[in-house]
């Protein structure tokens, strides 16, 4: 038969909780997959972004990836001057009809206007997206570009196409986010098991039971009561006339010839 101390002990020890190793072990996986993820996001964002600037007019060429391209032409200046903030932009001014795209082979590419309002600001200066064309090919590609007035272009991979290349990486940071949590959750709950399980057994107290369990009532033997007998009294009429009469009995009834 097992014993109070024994069946409790057996207890503590069921319930230690997860592993050590295998929290720290998911703690760290999410750690690293959460920092790498947003790590190459970021980096991915800064370089879709920083892409070269140039003068116009002119001719270049690029090396480009397959996806939709933004020409963006500086188009304001923005000041920062202590509490004075001044910013001037205007609207672009190159069209599709002055840019001209040759691909690796000889085709010239269609190139079309932005579909929505894209700014870039570097430093001190505002780019705004004025063309943007699509690359199916990654290669070698020649964009000459003859605008009507001289000022600088960059050129980057459109806003869907940053997303696109970084959504990946950015999910699997905030998949790395949950995992962490979840490992340090079970962290926690192993080192707040563990340390309920390392404390001394309990002992019992003087009267015999141990904590937490239910004392019962004792049980008495039985005792028999003896009933009382109810005392003899003589009846009223058998006492002598004029006596008092005993406690507990009666006058006798009178009596009728």
């Amino acid at each position: 038969m097992t014993s109070p101390q024994q069946a409790l002990t057996t207890s503590r020890r069921r319930q230690t909780g997860p592993s050590l190793w295998l929290s720290v072990a998911i703690l760290a996986l999410g750690v690293a997959v959460a920092s790498g993820g947003f790590s190459v996001a970021a980096s991915r964002f800064v370089q879709m972004i920083d892409g070269p600037v140039v003068a116009v007019p002119g001719v270049f060429r690029w090396h480009l990836e397959t996806g939709t391209w933004l020409i963006s032409q500086r188009t304001g200046t923005t000041v920062n001057a202590g509490s004075l903030n001044y910013t001037k932009n205007n609207i672009p001014t190159i069209v599709p009809g002055q840019v001209y795209v040759l691909g690796p082979g000889g085709q010239q590419l269609f190139d079309t206007p932005t579909t929505f309002s894209f700014t870039i600001t570097r430093g001190s200066a505002i780019y705004t997206g004025a063309v943007e064309f699509v690359v199916r090919t990654p290669g070698i590609y020649t964009v000459s570009i003859q605008s009507s007035r001289a000022g600088q272009i960059t050129i980057t991979p459109s806003l869907g196409q940053i997303v696109d290349n970084i959504i990946w990486f950015a999910t699997a940071g905030v998949a790395g986010i949950l995992v962490g949590i979840f490992g340090l959750i079970l962290l926690i709950v192993g080192i707040v098991r563990r340390g309920r399980a390392n404390r001394p057994p309990p002992h019992p107290d003087p009267s015999g039971y141990y904590p937490g369990q239910a004392p019962h009532p004792p049980v008495l033997p039985a005792v028999l009561v003896p009933e009382q007998a109810e005392p003899w009294l003589p009846p009223p009429d058998l006492l002598p006339t004029g006596q008092p009469l005993p406690p507990g009995c009666a006058p006798a009834p009178p009596r009728y010839n």
